[in-house]
């Protein structure tokens, strides 16, 4: 895929877009504000002059090239569109909050059917947020860049209603952000409500094929990159994050998206840095899904020391639900623990992680590390089970003393947690440990069959004594070189006795989107065999192509509900 940077549409296009009958409209910084008519000939000379007279819907305002240093706030008026020739810049030498409102009233979203695109937003460390939309529904912004604001690129806001309150109102809906770039938009210090995008209250948004690096503050600083809470549906696409290994005593996220809705999609993404991606309250809603996590690349250049907050990559957490999740087909490299799944007070059910690589897990400080971490009702007095995991068809592997493939450590209950046609292999003190940490749990319906564990400090499971076990099976379970065909390429060689010994788990696709099972029986690990050893491609970073029957799309082109 091509990342277009200032896409510029012909003059004749802006009229098409505007509707016979409704004008195109014009600013630059050689215009006059005093003596400006806002045509091509006689341009305005600001943004604000601009915002402030053209107030017909369907309407174009136009900035030709050129630097734009804003001292008051624009507002853009409902159903009016703002484009700019490529080498347009608005910054502000003062602390606006934000340099441009594209406003509703509080109350029912109302449809906006807007665009922005084609601008440099500069806040020089300064203007507090660039962009602010609230209670507008089919606002697109597209080919802008966002640098050194204090607070926030862009925030969205569509609902009234606290963090935790589903929303009452009539919410906003198919907001979108795609081919931006961000650089530095956001921070902790006195600043509640961070995101270089803050989505809150938004149904179907779609943010793709958008960069976005926050490396640049003080360590402690570095804010999150994504942060919002009661979405609907909300997909980001072919997007590349990019955060610190460290973020000093603070924690480091690329994102805490809280209290979903169903339909959350993340899909062929790339993150980089030993930061973690935070989904919690996922619910499954009038969506196919709760949450999915596809395609998507975790790395950082090195495997890293222990922080002060020790975040995995993809950070499952429930503080109130955490439901109907599957994590397929991604690869995590580098990783302290790669994914958590973590419940306390209330449920965790139904999260699927199938067919993905966990390469090089473990840190430089100690040997504490876990491809997968399970940590059932942490400290929590009145328990509620975690239910229904399964992990089926992962590699993991790791080269340095690292303390399990897969730990679930218990306080309150697990009901039905599958681990099967896994390879486990490399320097892991054990496979898969169970262990205790307080309460009185029962694993129930734990099932580890059809594994391979390899190379391990020790290849037997570890029971504590002190977690009481319920239908429990292990069995067919291996412990021979799985015989990958590279120590990076993780695919069968044609003698490896994985190939065939998987038992059949409904899953029909593998890692590379092969056909399962290609023989008599599903193989372990991440890869089918296809009958002859595959030569190995060059690892894509960044945007990768993603089937459009992975977003939703209709026939038509249009996102929709699975």
């Amino acid at each position: 895929m091509v990342l277009l940077k200032k896409i510029l549409l012909p003059l004749f296009l802006f009229t098409a877009l505007a509707g016979y009958g409704q004008t195109t409209y014009y600013a630059s910084p050689t215009g006059s504000d005093a003596t400006g008519t806002g045509t091509e000939i006689n341009p305005w000379a600001s943004l604000y002059k601009a915002t402030t007279t053209v107030t017909t819907s369907g309407d174009i305002i136009r900035l030709l090239e050129g630097t734009y240093t804003e001292t008051s706030q624009s507002s853009l008026a409902l159903g009016v569109s703002l484009y700019a020739d490529d080498g347009t810049t608005i910054t502000s030498t003062s602390a606006l909050n934000p340099i441009l409102t594209v406003n509703s009233s509080a109350g029912d979203a109302v449809n906006g059917n807007q665009t922005i695109s084609g601008i440099d937003w500069d806040g020089d460390l300064t203007a507090y947020k660039a962009i602010t939309i609230n209670f507008r529904s089919n606002v697109t912004i597209t080919n802008c860049t966002f640098i050194d604001f204090v607070y926030n690129g862009i925030w969205f806001d569509g609902t009234s209603s606290a963090y935790n309150v589903t929303p009452t109102n009539e919410i906003a809906e198919n907001n979108a952000v795609s081919y931006c770039t961000f650089t530095n938009c956001t921070q902790y210090t006195s600043n509640s409500a961070t995101g270089l995008i803050r989505m809150e209250g938004q149904a179907d948004m779609v943010i793709s094929n958008c960069t976005f690096d926050q490396t640049d503050r003080a360590a402690g600083d570095n804010a999150d990159i994504l942060c919002g809470y009661q979405n609907y549906g909300l997909q980001i696409i072919d997007c590349e994050f990019t955060k610190p290994d460290a973020n000093g005593t603070a924690y480091n996220f690329f994102a805490e998206v809280h209290n979903t809705h169903g339909g959350f999609l993340v899909s062929g993404c790339t993150f980089n840095g030993a930061a973690a991606f935070d989904m919690s309250g996922v619910t499954i809603g009038d969506y196919a899904y709760g949450g999915r996590v596809e395609d998507c690349t975790f790395t950082t250049t090195s495997s890293p020391a222990m922080s002060e907050h020790d975040e995995p990559y993809l950070d499952l957490e429930s503080f109130n639900y955490e439901n109907d999740i599957t994590v397929t087909r991604c690869r995590f490299n580098n990783s302290r623990t790669a994914i958590k799944i973590n419940n306390i007070q209330t449920s965790a059910a139904r999260i699927k992680i199938n067919y993905n690589i966990f390469e090089n897990v473990g840190n430089t400080t100690n040997a504490y590390s876990n491809a997968i971490l399970i940590q059932s009702n942490w400290a929590d007095t009145d328990p509620i089970p975690i239910r229904e995991i399964d992990i089926q068809n992962n590699v993991m592997e790791s080269n340095q003393s690292s303390y399990s493939g897969i730990l679930v450590s218990c306080w309150g209950d697990i009901d039905v947690l599958n681990i099967k046609n896994n390879i486990i292999y490399g320097t892991f003190g054990r496979p898969i440990r169970i262990t205790y940490n307080g309460g009185t749990p029962t694993v129930d319906s734990l099932s580890i069959t059809s594994n391979n564990f390899y190379g391990n400090t020790s290849t037997a499971i570890s029971y504590s004594g002190d977690v009481t076990y319920t239908n429990l099976t292990e069995s067919d379970n291996i412990t021979t070189d799985p015989l990958f065909t590279s120590s990076t390429d993780f695919n069968l060689q044609e003698t490896s006795p994985c190939i065939d010994a998987g038992v059949d788990v409904d899953l029909t696709t593998d890692y590379d989107g092969e056909t399962v099972p290609s023989g008599a029986l599903p193989d372990i690990g991440a890869y089918e065999y296809q009958g002859t050893t595959p030569t190995p491609e060059a690892t894509t970073t960044g945007f990768g192509k993603i089937s459009s029957t992975k977003f939703g799309k209709s026939a038509s082109g249009n996102f929709v509900k699975l």
